[in-house]
């Protein structure tokens, strides 16, 4: 851990930790949980505080960068030596909570991880790298970026098996983690050309044969935006320019957006000088899409593709949209376009109330967005009646996740609110707390935003989908064992969730168990922020947080799961097995009376053998003499119990020696919280 941490780190401060394994045959795997790091913005370097992880021992001639990470970033590295370093440097500026990292010693033939690309490279090493690696391997890295983000990876060097064919020794590249997604690149040999995803995920493979090998390879990957600057600001003093990512001529497979920011009271003028992507019908290949608001749900203005010589648009207020797609097939130039900031609309006094499409449809696995026009603009109009009704198909239910609600607040939401009629009967108005996630009782959902003529603010931005019954689910154990996860596992689960899951078997005489495969979700003393309950039937079996995951059997044969986040941190959650099976051991209720019984009987025995010493002690005056020497006898008022102790409670202990000195036991890492 960082210093101070969960409290914060100091500044102007170099902190180098060098961690090595027991056995030689051992590489480290590092672990990132928790980090907050000052960074000014994701998409500028780490040059101010962060955090390197190096190869080896620091300051070695053969060590060498793993990555640099800062901000909330949280990647996972691997080493390929038996030993690794990490450096902690911070300014003179800002400190913030630091960070808390997970290492462990893992076999060095392991070579399967699966890791999280975020702005940072981070590098990947053949097993045994800088040596040769051995022959018979199949190494699988699965590598998932932030939704909306791909991932790009670099060959910084590469030495295998001598083979144009790639049949011996090769690394191959899909475009996704499933069995059937698509080869993206399959190299033996070296290459410059980076290597990029059309999603946020991709699995890269290595495989070695029984015969020659080689220095093997390093590989960089990161998520990071090949799109530049994404907040840009318009100038009413002069044209500024946007232009395709290496224009003329751009790669397959980018996504970007750009947010254009004009000066209150202004609106934005973009003129598309020239524009020449790969033409398909609707625009569904390679396309630049312009929307009137600063964000990409906002109304569309424009969608182009092929040849456009001259195109111009003007926002209805003071923000813009831009984002540019390209697939995996052919290309063009790109685009070119200039925008400023001006008042364009002579007669322009006020935005009208355009809601835009009233009917809206959704599909499963997909979400889609929904915002007054022009959000998060600081303030929408008053005296204004929307409404959407939203479809999905039939047997779904639709599922809305409210991002942010920013309206007039009144106790009764009677002047400014977002109204849910999620079915006939069931209402839901807001207008100011934020809610977790809205399911209708059947497949149509309306939503209704009107204000008065008062106050305004920056308004409501909600996702929708289609959904069965959400992370609400049923089902039944045979002889299987199944598995539930929280949402977005292994990534982070999403803020202000509640999923419940049900579990029953039918087998006579079996019970249900629950083990923990992974456990990590936000901690605090009364597991009140994000927890994970487990109902035996209807009774409660107790709350678990932090890492401290359930591991238990239920006495009869249904088991509830409830998991429950709030609005603040979110980590990557967990996953738990469930198995239907015969019961380990006797219920607990058995196993508490015999301990009670066993505890009685065993305290009246001591009773009686205690009275019996002494009144044969009373009738010795030597043994009177000698009991008044020696150690006092344990209390007789005897009571057995049963306590669980957590090892978060177990402290150091501090005595005193003969001198006066203390004697330090316990932790070994007075660094961190005791």
């Amino acid at each position: 851990m960082s210093p101070g941490y969960p409290n914060s780190y100091f500044q102007s401060q170099t902190c180098i930790w060098t961690i090595t394994t027991e056995h030689q045959n051992q590489t480290i795997q590092l672990d990132t949980m928790d980090s907050v790091i000052q960074n000014a913005s994701s998409h500028e370097p780490c040059d101010t505080d962060n955090v390197t992880v190096y190869d080896g021992q620091y300051g070695q001639y053969s060590s060498y960068q793993l990555g640099t990470f800062c901000g909330n970033q949280r990647p996972v590295f691997n080493s390929a030596e038996d030993s690794l370093s990490v450096r902690l440097q911070t300014d003179s500026s800002r400190n913030y909570k630091g960070f808390k990292m997970l290492y462990k010693a893992i076999p060095a033939a392991t070579c399967n991880f699966t890791l999280a690309a975020d702005f940072s490279p981070v590098m990947i090493v053949s097993p045994g790298c800088p040596n040769n690696y051995t022959n018979e391997l199949d190494c699988q890295w699965t590598i998932n970026a932030p939704i909306g983000r791909n991932i790009t990876v670099k060959i910084l060097f590469l030495d295998f098996e001598n083979g144009s064919s790639c049949i011996d020794d090769y690394l191959l590249f899909k475009d996704g983690t499933t069995a059937d997604a698509r080869q993206l690149a399959k190299i033996c040999e070296q290459t410059y050309t980076p290597i990029v995803s059309s999603s946020n995920h991709m699995a890269i493979i290595f495989h070695s044969d029984s015969s020659v090998t080689g220095g093997g390879f390093r590989l960089q990957y990161t998520s990071a935006s090949p799109c530049g600057l994404t907040e840009l600001s318009a100038s009413s003093i002069e044209s500024n320019v946007l232009m395709s990512p290496g224009y003329p001529g751009y790669d397959n497979n980018v996504n970007c957006e750009w947010k254009l920011r004009a000066p209150a009271g202004y609106e934005i003028k973009v003129e598309i000088i020239s524009l020449s992507l790969e033409f398909s019908p609707r625009c569904s290949r390679d396309y630049l899409l312009i929307r009137d608001g600063s964000w990409f749900y906002t109304p569309r203005m424009g969608k182009y593709c092929g040849v456009v010589n001259y195109v111009k648009h003007i926002s209805s207020r003071n923000h813009m949209n831009i984002s540019f797609h390209t697939d995996g097939a052919k290309t063009g130039d790109g685009f070119y376009l200039r925008y400023i900031a001006g008042n364009f609309h002579k007669t322009f006094t006020g935005r009208s109330s355009v809601c835009g499409s009233s009917l809206l449809s959704v599909r499963k696995d997909s979400w889609e967005y929904l915002s007054y026009p022009g959000y998060p603009d600081p303030h929408y109009d008053n005296n204004v009646s929307c409404e959407w009704t939203i479809s999905a198909p039939f047997g779904y239910k639709v599922k809305v996740k409210v991002l942010t609600i920013s309206l007039e607040y009144d106790s009764s939401c009677s002047k400014d609110y977002v109204l849910f009629r999620a079915g006939s009967t069931s209402y839901a108005t807001y207008c100011g707390d934020v809610p977790g996630y809205i399911v209708s009782s059947s497949n149509v959902m309306t939503i209704t935003f009107r204000t008065d003529s008062s106050v305004t603010d920056k308004g409501f931005s909600l996702k929708y989908t289609a959904v069965t019954k959400g992370c609400f689910k049923h089902e039944t154990l045979r002889y299987k064992t199944k598995y539930i996860e929280s949402p977005n596992y292994p990534l982070s689960y999403p803020d202000n969730t509640d999923c419940e899951w049900t579990i029953s078997t039918s087998i006579e005489g079996y019970v249900i168990h629950v083990e923990v495969v992974y456990f990590n979700i936000e901690y605090d003393s009364t597991c009140s922020c994000d927890y994970v309950e487990l109902f035996n039937g209807t009774s409660s079996m107790g709350r678990w947080c932090g890492r401290d995951g359930p591991n238990i059997q239920i006495t009869g044969q249904t088991l509830k799961v409830q998991f429950h986040s709030d609005g603040s941190t979110s980590l990557r959650g967990f996953k738990l097995s469930v198995t239907a099976a015969e019961p380990a051991s006797e219920p607990e209720s058995f196993w508490l009376l015999g301990a009670l019984l066993g505890g009685i009987f065993g305290g009246v025995a001591a009773m009686f053998i205690t009275i019996y010493c002494c009144c044969a002690e009373k009738s010795s005056p030597n043994t009177q003499q000698q009991r008044n020497r020696s150690t006092p006898t344990a209390p007789t008022d005897y009571r057995p119990y049963r306590e669980i102790i957590l090892l978060s409670d177990i402290q150091s202990v501090v005595t005193s020696s003969t001198n006066g000195a203390s004697e330090y036991q316990g932790i070994d890492n007075p660094v961190g919280p005791s």
